[in-house]
Formats: C-alpha cells, structure tokens, sequence
C-alpha cells in the first residue's frame, strides 16, 4: 500500500500467508496478486475489482464491532525540503483548514497494511498531495470524492473513473503541474483560498464547541 511499507516488514492481510520463493522452485497457488505500477489506461477490471472487494471485505470491523461514522481524511506526506523531487510548503495550513471542515489528518505509512485499507474504506472524502498513499482512494467507496493537490499522472484519475469517484485537482499557485522527477527539490503551494472554496462548498465548517 504505502512505498514505505515492505511485504516483509509489516503484518500480513487477514488469512495471507507472506512466503519468500526460491529461485527454481515452481510454486501452484489458487490466486495470485502481483504488484505493480498500473499504467496511464489501466482499468479496473472484473478481477482486479473483485480482489480490491475481497481486501476490503476482509480488513472489515469485526460482526458487532462499532463502525464508526463516514470519515474525511487529509492525507499528511512525511516529505521535507531536499527529499523528494516536488515539496508541498503549505501542507500544515492546509491541514488546519480541513481540520476546520471536520477532516482528521493522518499518515498512512504509520498504519499496517490492513488499517490503511480499513481507513479509506471508511472514507468519503479524501484530500491531499497527488502521491501513492492518496492511489490509497481505491479501497474507498463509489461516489466518494477525491482532492488531489497536484497532477503527475493518469493514475487517480484512472482510480476515479473506475470506482465511480469524484475527482477535484487543485493545481501548484506557481503554475504548472509538478510532475517531472528531478534532483533538485522544487517547492510549491495550493492555494489556500480556492481549498477552502471547495471545502467550503461540500463541507461546511464543523461548529467549534
């Protein structure tokens, strides 16, 4: 799910057994899942949909488990001036202001495998950077809507299109998209005001008590 996470280091989904394969062994199982990175047309076919269906189903709240209301989530990404090639300067402000709108902000890569997909499918909005933990949007339910800050890629919007979602990309104030890996650090902001627009428009402030 998150970059950050390998197979080997995190607990395994419900009922899937993790195994390392050695060279020259020939291996039968019933299902195979393989990872990779979809491409600009990809499509969320019978098969695959009903593999992301079985992975939600099976990270579910347990029968009788209080499930807790539709959730909105600002996805937080742990990136620092110098580490990755685009750097969103605004994100903290743009936190507090879906804070305000009644969004919890949380970081995927801090979750197992399992509580991510639980998270998103619980989710009825999703907000932030274009990265793969908001790719997450695809446990998330049909007519959910996604706010992406940033363009790279056809990916969320293949997401979108698949399950249904909407799609809302509030692009860089300085512009163009940022979306070319470099080695140089570039950083960018959202504008504050037109977040605040769209939330303001689907999410109204939650009362301060």
């Amino acid at each position: 799910i998150s970059p950050r996470l390998s197979m080997s280091s995190v607990p395994a989904l419900p009922g899937v057994i993790i195994i390392k394969g050695e060279t020259g062994n020939i291996y039968c199982p019933d299902r195979v899942l393989i990872p990779h990175l979809a491409t600009p047309l990809a499509r969320l076919t019978t098969l695959r949909r009903r593999i992301v269906d079985d992975l939600v189903a099976s990270c579910r709240m347990p029968a009788g488990a209080h499930r807790p209301a539709w959730r909105k989530i600002f996805i937080r990404r742990p990136t620092l001036p110098g580490q990755n090639y685009r750097y969103l300067a605004n994100q903290d402000a743009l936190s507090a202001l879906a804070a305000r709108h009644g969004f919890e902000t949380v970081s995927p890569e801090k979750f197992s495998v399992a509580e991510q997909i639980r998270l998103f499918s619980e989710s009825l909005c999703v907000a932030g950077e274009f990265s793969s933990a908001l790719h997450n949007a695809i446990f998330s339910p049909a007519e959910s809507t996604v706010i992406s800050f940033n363009w790279v890629n056809n990916y969320q919007l293949s997401i979108a299109l698949a399950k249904k979602q909407q799609l809302i990309v509030l692009a860089p104030e300085q512009g163009a998209f940022i979306g070319a890996r470099s080695s140089v650090s570039t950083a960018y902001t959202i504008a504050e005001a037109v977040f605040e627009a769209v939330l303001q428009k689907q999410y109204p402030p939650v009362p301060e008590d």
